[in-house]
């Protein structure tokens, strides 16, 4: 009797164990599904909040002046009112990093001049000759014919030379070999989209120092940190000479990238539009010219 008792008893134990183990997993498994599910929440509301505020700047940036910093108007009772840059300074606020690039302070990777090009390098520790070979490469890459500035037209990685304007950015890697400072310059002082004079007021670090020379671009760099760069600040700084090959004002193409965050879920948009602010159906005012989410 007490033989069957204890039997069972074990049964009794093993069904019990057997019975926790699978709750335990069922938890488990809900568990899981609720933090998927608040994954996908967060997700959706990082995307509307990302949303949100993109819409803003494009409304911001069509309604204001482009040679005063535009203002946005927040949902934040912190910084209600935040004031936007052109040379890609972060700016937070709603739970976003904004960055604006005007275009016109980037050189344009397809239309260049040797000298400013050579001292973007120069400026950054390329020794002279290889920034010579640097733009024969970019050159070559470019022209359309199958004729070398340095002897042959190079291939790398099996890539045919293009003979034609640079398409993406990213083809700078195929050119030659590239060290990490040269991508680094190439990467952050150049675009497809900048057409015009080169706007000094948002001209990257690097662009200020080729065109500018160290002193004054460090001078002009410091007035810009403490916001205090202006106009008529810049163009006393570098005198009369320079005034008529260079701009002080935004472009109408401009990138901006919208970062998000929303608990541990980070959702990042860049854009690069082309505004027309007094556009007239069926014109629309903004032109998207890339759109990368």
């Amino acid at each position: 009797m007490k033989k069957s008792a204890g039997i069972a008893m074990i049964q009794v134990l093993i069904i019990v164990a057997v019975l926790s183990i699978f709750v335990l997993y069922l938890s488990s498994k809900t568990s899981d599904q609720l933090k998927v599910a608040r994954l996908a929440q967060d997700r959706a509301l990082a995307i509307v909040k990302n949303h949100a505020v993109t819409s803003n700047i494009l409304f911001s940036l069509l309604t204001n002046h482009s040679s005063q910093s535009p203002v946005l108007v927040t949902g934040s009772q912190e910084s209600p009112r935040v004031e936007l840059n052109f040379y890609n300074a972060p700016i937070i606020t709603e739970g976003s990093v904004i960055r604006v690039q005007d275009q016109a302070g980037l050189f344009n990777v397809n239309v260049f001049y040797k000298d400013v090009f050579k001292k973007l390098f120069l400026v950054n520790g390329v020794d002279e000759s290889r920034a010579e070979f640097l733009w024969q490469m970019l050159l070559d890459w470019q022209d359309k014919n199958d004729d070398a500035l340095g002897g042959n037209e190079k291939l790398l990685f099996g890539k045919q030379v293009r003979n034609g304007f640079i398409s993406d950015l990213s083809e700078i890697v195929f050119i030659t070999n590239l060290s990490e400072i040269e991508k680094k310059i190439f990467f952050e002082n150049f675009s497809l989209y900048s057409v015009g004079e080169i706007n000094l007021m948002a001209a990257t670090s690097d662009i200020l120092k080729a065109v500018l020379g160290e002193n004054i671009a460090e001078a002009a760099l410091s007035l810009r940190t403490r916001g205090e760069l202006s106009g008529a600040s810049l163009k006393t700084l570098i005198g009369s000479e320079l005034l008529d090959n260079y701009r002080f004002t935004a472009s109408s193409r401009l990138a901006f990238e919208v970062e998000t965050t929303v608990n541990s879920v980070i959702y990042l948009r860049k854009q690069v539009v082309s505004l027309l602010p007094y556009a007239r159906p069926p014109v629309a005012p903004v032109n998207v010219l890339q759109d990368i989410k």
